[in-house]
């Protein structure tokens, strides 16, 4: 029920195993990623779209299935170190 886009693929690790073959791109299979929007300005004043880059491949999704990538599971270690940082009681 999505949006199709054309993206840039900058998850290297991600890039690799489907040209290595590991993973294999079908049509229905979804991913979960860490997407940078690039906006501009039209003559209007609209923001409009005009790029999209996957930086960080999370997870890949097809029917049922679910698999969380290594990069995945890296970068949400990181954000949940950085939410329990942001959150340190200092005076508890």
């Amino acid at each position: 029920g999505g949006e199709i886009i054309d993206f840039y693929m900058n998850d290297s690790e991600f890039k690799q195993e489907m040209l290595n073959e590991k993973i294999t791109f079908v049509s229905g299979m979804c991913i979960d990623c860490v997407l940078l929007i690039d906006r501009r300005l039209n003559e209007l004043g609209e923001i409009i779209n005009v790029n999209y880059t996957v930086e960080t491949v999370i997870r890949t999704r097809f029917d049922k299935m679910e698999i969380l990538t290594p990069q995945g599971k890296r970068h949400l270690r990181e954000q949940d170190a950085q939410r329990r940082q942001l959150t340190l009681d200092l005076f508890g």
